[in-house]
């Protein structure tokens, strides 16, 4: 969202941020350079691990406070007076039907599976959801093919675009290669199961046994403490619980990926795979798990390697490959950043949106004459 924002100031055009409650994201929105209003809505879908029960009152709690925000937030549209309204996540609907009540365009950005990725529960089940979201929409941007693919139904895939992110880096230095000693390999993002981690821990076990030395790195938020018990079991039960190392959530991600030679995305169900652009950007090659967006980002033996997800003894070939002959790491990397360079650019992006959101107005124009031709002819 806030490179999205950044990239369409940059075109001049006005951005109203409308948040839900104040938080870290509102000064970053502002420099970023969108004006930031906060308005309180409820999401319409819960994360994972809720009774039937629980979720009932969940969803009759969040209908209460929508409809209470409803009228709020129709009239805040109302007085911003936007040309079109962006709807940033499949969480939160509020935005949705204000601009539906208001007459305005609206396009909804799908950054994420839903219910495979995040285990999101919708109130009103996945059916309804989708069928309101394509309903509120004149368009959908998608992030991915995987995501794309993932669209419900003919009419929800005609207004479906892909729209793949620019992913900024900060300045580096070059990368030289591996220093003499253990490869470093680095997964960035959040310390959960969905993430695979467990892949890169069993590993590191066969790699040991082949008489191969590695470090590994988790970086990312760890509010699972559970799992990261059960990273920490595994790890002694393979015999590298003194090449794991955990730890939590950086403001600089970039920091850790310089630091290492490799980088790994284990996670099965990447929506995009931000942090895999992101490292090779950052000159690093990257061993991913061969599915949902990260298959779209790897070039198998160009820019790295992918593995089947699950698989630690292919994991493991593929990280011996690095190991085995140190030039590896610099030549793929070299490509991954050159590919990742040309490929995700501010200029693209900004482009690709205001084409999308050029169509989102033309479709409601579209739409408003062909309405009063129809009132004309019932008339």
């Amino acid at each position: 969202m806030l490179e999205a924002v950044s990239c369409l100031t940059g075109r001049q055009v006005e951005v109203v941020g409308i948040v839900p409650a104040h938080g870290p994201l509102s000064p970053l929105l502002k420099a970023s350079g969108a004006t930031v209003v906060e308005q309180p809505n409820a999401w319409w879908a819960t994360p994972g691990g809720t009774s039937t029960l629980r979720l009932a009152r969940q969803a009759a709690g969040s209908a209460a406070r929508n409809v209470g925000a409803f009228g709020r937030m129709s009239r805040l549209l109302q007085e911003i007076d936007p040309d079109l309204v962006v709807t940033n996540t499949l969480a939160i609907p509020l935005g949705a039907f204000a601009a539906r009540r208001s007459g305005l365009p609206h396009v909804w950005y799908r950054h994420e599976f839903g219910r495979r990725d995040h285990a999101f529960r919708f109130h009103f089940g996945e059916q309804a959801t989708f069928a309101a979201i394509e309903r509120l929409s004149d368009r959908v941007i998608v992030n991915s093919r995987s995501v794309l693919e993932d669209a419900p139904g003919r009419r929800f895939r005609s207004k479906a675009r892909l729209v793949a992110y620019a992913v900024t880096v900060p300045p580096h230095e070059p990368y030289d290669g591996p220093r003499h000693g253990p490869l470093r390999l680095v997964q960035i993002g959040r310390i959960a199961p969905s993430k695979g981690h467990k892949d890169a821990v069993r590993a590191g076990g066969e790699l040991r046994r082949r008489g191969i030395d590695v470090e590994i790195r988790f970086v990312g938020p760890t509010r699972w403490p559970k799992y990261i018990e059960e990273l920490h079991a595994l790890a002694g039960a393979e015999g590298v619980g003194d090449l794991i190392s955990i730890t939590g959530f950086r403001p600089d991600p970039a920091e850790e990926v310089i630091q290492a030679d490799v980088a790994l995305t284990c996670s099965r169900l990447e929506a995009f795979g931000r942090t895999t652009v992101e490292a090779m950007k950052l000159g690093r090659a990257v061993i991913g798990a061969r599915s949902a967006g990260t298959a779209e980002l790897i070039r198998d033996g160009e820019t790295g390697f992918t593995y089947a997800p699950g698989d630690a003894a292919e994991l493991a070939s593929k990280i011996e490959l690095f190991a085995r002959d140190r030039s590896l790491a610099p030549a793929l990397g070299a490509n991954a950043k050159s590919w990742a360079g040309q490929t995700f650019t501010a200029d693209r992006y900004a482009s690709e949106l205001m084409e999308v959101f050029q169509e989102a107005l033309a479709e409601r124009r579209r739409g408003g004459r062909d309405g009063a031709a129809r009132r004309q002819r019932a008339g």
